[in-house]
């Protein structure tokens, strides 16, 4: 099974779109789909963060056997870049094949056209003025000066999930009449719209606040008084929420004084890397955290805790019982925001006893 394959059956088996899979690991929709259509692979850093989300080694998503010699390793491996190589190799072919045909197409067109304007525009008998301005000009593929505009998150304001945020838009054309405004476009296709302010030339911004939630898309409308036009903001990932929520999560099985783990309750941190952003932030984050802890052993499943805390501070929750050495555990946690659920991590886990760094469930 290639590496491709085997990514696309662990996903399978864990019942995740694309999409929640591409945002638990920080990468686009199709960055996943490349993945598994085995047209590229992921590096070394994030074939750690894979295996640690399926919780698999890495030898195994490699598809290497470890009681396997060095040698016969290499060459599996080896076998399984040939795979996407060959594959790139099919699309790179099948690319240049359309790409000549349509140039081919273009050419003929525009020897087409050329003698069409030749036959009416140089008869002798007849004149003809060339530069008619009734012609449309072409408009530019976009509208926006990509390089010199950004989008930036200055501040989180977690009481009430607001985000402030640094819009600046540099416009490719515009009049002293122009007008421009922003649209953030939620993943339920809820739109916010924002006045931007014009700050000099073809220069427009726009740094105020929005609701803190996840966006698919930014438009930005532009008026100039007679016409209308909009255009996406830039491509990237605007799953604020989702993002932050991941970086801010932390779900352990605790130690006690004597560094023994306590298999007897489940905590719940706020990690405190999340502020390496160098974001401001202020306020206790609103909304709950859903943790659900259950036990598979014997094809029985056994709840040892199902409950909702708040997100602000941190819990010490007791679960049912102890769990057993080596017992398989499948640990639930999401969380509820404004009335709306976001996924974070589903997962079964072999406890074992004798971490002396405790258990990192999430």
């Amino acid at each position: 099974m290639s590496i491709g394959k085997k990514l696309l059956y662990l996903r399978q088996q864990r019942g995740l779109s694309q999409e929640e899979l591409a945002s638990a690991l920080h990468v686009s929709r199709q960055t996943i789909s490349k993945w598994e259509s085995d047209l590229s692979l992921p590096d070394m850093k994030m074939m750690l963060s894979i295996s640690q989300f399926y919780d698999v080694s890495v030898t195994e998503l490699l598809g290497v056997d470890e009681k396997e010699n060095s040698q016969e390793s290499i060459e599996h491996i080896y076998e399984q870049t040939k795979v996407v190589l060959d594959k790139l190799t099919k699309e790179t072919q099948k690319r240049r094949t359309r790409d000549w045909i349509i140039i081919g197409t273009c050419i003929s067109s525009i020897v087409i056209m050329c003698m069409f304007f030749w036959l009416i525009y140089f008869k002798p008998e007849t004149q003809y003025i060339v530069n008619n301005p009734s012609i449309p000009v072409s408009e530019p593929e976009t509208l926006i000066d990509i390089a010199n505009s950004s989008l930036q998150v200055e501040k989180y304001d977690l009481s009430h999930l607001l985000i402030y945020v640094n819009c600046i838009c540099v416009l490719k054309e515009y009049t002293e009449q122009t007008k421009v405004q922003f649209g953030f476009i939620d993943e339920n296709n809820k739109e916010y719209i924002f006045e931007a302010s014009h700050n000099e030339g073809n220069r427009f911004i726009f740094n105020d606040k929005i609701p803190f939630v996840n966006y698919q898309d930014i438009k930005v409308y532009i008026d100039n008084g007679k016409t209308k036009k909009v255009d996406s903001f830039y491509q990237a990932d605007y799953m604020y929420l989702s993002r932050f929520l991941q970086d801010y999560v932390s779900v352990y099985l605790p130690q006690d004084g004597q560094w023994n783990l306590m298999a007897d309750c489940i905590e719940f941190d706020i990690k405190p890397y999340y502020q390496e952003e160098k974001i401001k932030y202020e306020g206790k984050m609103a909304g709950e955290l859903h943790l659900k802890v259950t036990s598979i052993n014997n094809n029985k499943n056994e709840v040892l805790l199902n409950q909702k805390i708040p997100l602000s501070e941190k819990r010490l929750l007791k679960l049912s019982r102890k769990i057993k050495n080596k017992e398989e555990i499948v640990f639930d946690i999401e969380t509820i925001i404004d009335g709306q659920t976001y996924f974070l991590y589903s997962q079964i886990k072999e406890i074992r006893y004798g971490s002396s760094m405790g258990y990192t469930i999430y």
